[in-house]
């Protein structure tokens, strides 16, 4: 477990690569943001993913090209 006690937020979590950088973290021990900008549904499935791994997650709705997007994002984590 590398990444014990982190937060990873994976733009663009909820499908494709990003999920697969989601499990990855995941599975090294972060806690992960799934963030999204369109896809609540896949990145819900991205949540359920890792939580069957064992992991945390948490999925966050954003446009990361809007500043109160980002500002919001990092609030709640």
């Amino acid at each position: 477990m590398l990444l014990n006690n982190s937060v990873a937020i994976v733009t663009g979590g909820s499908r494709g690569i990003g999920r697969g950088i989601c499990l990855e973290l995941a599975r090294a021990g972060a806690k992960v943001v799934v963030n999204y900008a369109g896809h609540a549904e896949k990145a819900e499935e991205t949540v359920r993913l890792i939580q069957e791994i064992g992991g945390n997650a948490i999925a966050v709705q954003g446009d990361v090209s809007k500043k109160e997007d980002v500002a919001r994002l990092i609030s709640t984590t």
